[in-house]
């Protein structure tokens, strides 16, 4: 599998100090690790602890562009194959749940295409109040992802749901994650001159998720990660059940096909609400 590349966002909570423990083990795990702070979280740990354990650059502050040919948080945002939360403040969440973006993290995290974990800590009636579920409950529409707390002693000195999961049980989840990634086969079987289609394909890639577009005219869509295969309407059903049998755990998406074309166990879609959330389950692993 090639190198993973994983941003690492850490907000400002006690337990920043395990994010320094999931920095090390995620590079000590094979991925390429960038981490990015709020002011918040470089009140508990220092950024050069993180550049150490990631050895690359450590980032903070929006306007300090280390690479003038490129805007840091987009840039940022694009090189990611993954981001993740941790710790992830209810300060975080009502941020994200809410669309801001008044520092680097949540700038970024708008910006980004790739796939957000959140792993939340914080004390645990806190992380019960009705205001912090119901930013919760909107950041899983969002297609945010969460890493559940774990129970146990608190720094508050309370003992509950609240304490972030530890490094190596993310760090494991990550591994898992990029391995069924790499399995997951997907085809989307495209009606003629399909503007839904054209819209999934380019969505999938850029969120790095492979796919083979079928149809009987060309879609142009551009990119590394997009196949493009061209058939008549005739041979189109051959061609899904000749895939269908080279890749018996992949997956069809059909949008906008006619009627009188079979395509067996196919999902059909009408939006692309609907793409995303068979994306959001591919990249959960869960074909």
């Amino acid at each position: 599998m090639e190198q993973k590349n994983i941003l690492l966002c850490v907000t400002g909570g006690i337990a920043v100090y395990k994010a320094v423990a999931l920095t090390s083990k995620l590079t000590q795990a094979g991925f390429n690790v960038k981490v990015m702070m709020t002011d918040a979280a470089r009140e508990f740990v220092q950024p050069l602890s993180f550049q150490v354990m990631s050895k690359n650059d450590v980032f903070y502050d929006t306007f300090d562009e280390k690479d003038s040919r490129v805007i840091a948080h987009i840039d940022l945002a694009d090189w990611a194959d993954l981001i993740i939360v941790a710790p992830a403040t209810a300060n975080t969440l009502a941020k994200l749940a809410h669309g801001f973006a008044d520092n680097m993290v949540t700038t970024t995290l708008l910006a980004t295409q790739a796939p957000v974990w959140l792993a939340p800590a914080m004390n645990v009636h806190m992380y019960q109040h009705p205001a912090v579920l119901r930013n919760i409950e909107q950041l899983h529409r969002d297609g945010y992802r969460f890493i559940e707390p774990s129970e146990g002693y608190l720094a508050c000195g309370y003992v509950g749901k609240g304490r972030l999961e530890e490094p190596e049980k993310i760090t494991a989840l990550v591994t898992a994650h990029f391995a069924n990634q790499e399995q997951a086969k997907v085809l989307l079987v495209s009606g003629q001159a399909s503007l839904l289609a054209q819209t999934i394909a380019s969505y999938f890639a850029q969120a790095k998720q492979p796919l083979t577009v079928v149809n009987n005219e060309p879609l142009a869509v551009a990119h590394p990660l997009v196949e493009e295969v061209t058939t008549s309407v005739e041979e189109m059903t051959p061609y899904v059940l000749a895939w269908q049998n080279e890749h018996p755990t992949g997956i069809v998406i059909s949008a906008d096909v006619t009627e009188d074309i079979m395509l067996p166990f196919a999902i059909i879609v009408k939006n692309l609400d609907g793409a995303k959330r068979i994306l959001a389950r591919i990249q959960e692993g869960g074909q």
